[in-house]
């Protein structure tokens, strides 16, 4: 458990610990649900899922760089099960669709820049098929039009 702890804190010393953080979004998302405020609860919930695809992409990053096999479908489950469970919340499918695209830019550039790589890498040879569906609309349309894409759909059915 200690060099766990010693890793995060040589990992982020500098920033607020990424749990206080995280408690604080769960905290604020309680708080506008007790109010009834539907529309602010769906924005907290984008950061809170912003905050998780960064510290997903910070695990997966750490696998890399140690030489470790990234499990694709357990990661696609694990996020599945987390976005599905906003609507337990939400009530709307629109949300969850909006936190399901709300990965694509996030991790990915997320990914790229934990492990030392252009925010805009795209990997020809991956074994997530994802990735791989999407990499001819990349490279056609470019990386930051493709996300901005992506993440201008996820807003819009956030206001929705």
């Amino acid at each position: 458990m200690k060099n766990f702890l010693d890793k995060i804190r040589g990992k982020w010393w500098s920033q607020p610990p990424q749990y206080l953080t995280f408690f604080f979004l769960i905290v604020a998302l309680l708080t506008t649900i007790k109010n009834g405020d539907t529309l602010g609860s769906e924005w907290v919930l984008m950061g809170i899922f912003t905050f998780i695809n960064l510290f997903l992409a910070r695990i997966d990053a750490d696998k890399i760089e140690d030489g470790k096999r990234i499990c694709h479908g357990l990661n696609g489950a694990i996020y599945g099960i987390l976005i599905c469970s906003t609507f337990v919340i939400t009530h709307s499918y629109l949300t969850v669709l909006a936190l399901a695209l709300l990965r694509i830019p996030v991790f990915n550039t997320g990914l790229n820049i934990m492990r030392g790589l252009p925010p805009t890498y795209i990997s020809k040879f991956t074994t997530s098929i994802i990735d791989r569906w999407t990499y001819r609309i990349v490279e056609k349309l470019g990386y930051w039009t493709y996300n901005a894409i992506i993440l201008g759909l996820a807003l819009i059915l956030i206001c929705l």
